[in-house]
């Protein structure tokens, strides 16, 4: 059995570095890439978040970050391209990022995130990470998983299931041998 954390990243120094040691992979939340947002949204402050990634980065641990995209909060190109610029440079180029539609539910009433804007900004994406994914839509556009060397079709993402295609059993792609999965 595999042990995953999923976290909105804001977590004390001393706990996180004891569970560090006990946990396979974390999937973290990066809510937005300015201050700003983490102060009005979630009474919350963004670089302990970041603190926290690269801990999980520095430790070894598989990292995925998700982030919702939600119109008017968080969609800003800039801010958005800053946020991928980040990760890529410090967290390295194949860390996995998710991009979630938002719907508006419970205290936000913000319109649902357009998918013109989810496709843009995963286009935007896709030019500094290897792995970039959407959620919360049927489309074709971020469901599939192909390797950085040769481009080969290796996994496939269809609502919540997910197809193992070019992967061999240590995670290296059957076609020309590169590491992708290093969790399994």
């Amino acid at each position: 059995m595999r042990n995953v954390m999923v976290s909105n990243g804001y977590i004390n120094a001393a706990p996180l570095g004891e569970i560090l040691d006990y946990m396979d992979a974390f999937n973290i939340d990066l809510k937005a890439f300015t201050d700003d947002f983490y102060k009005r949204v979630t009474s919350a402050r963004l670089q302990p978040v970041k603190d926290t990634i690269l801990k999980i980065r520095k430790h070894g641990r598989h990292l995925e970050l998700t982030h919702l995209v939600i119109t008017g909060l968080n969609d800003q190109e800039e801010q958005f391209e800053e946020m991928v610029k980040w990760i890529g440079g410090e967290l390295g180029p194949e860390t996995p990022l998710h991009l979630s539609r938002y719907f508006p539910n419970f205290e936000m009433e913000n319109k649902a995130t357009p998918l013109p804007k989810l496709l843009q900004l995963y286009e935007l994406a896709t030019h500094y990470l290897h792995f970039v994914y959407l959620g919360n839509v049927a489309a074709d556009e971020g469901r599939i998983t192909t390797c950085p060397g040769c481009g080969a079709h290796l996994i496939d993402r269809i609502g919540y299931s997910t197809y193992k295609k070019g992967l061999d059993a240590k995670g290296r792609c059957k076609k020309c041998g590169r590491s992708v999965i290093s969790y399994i």
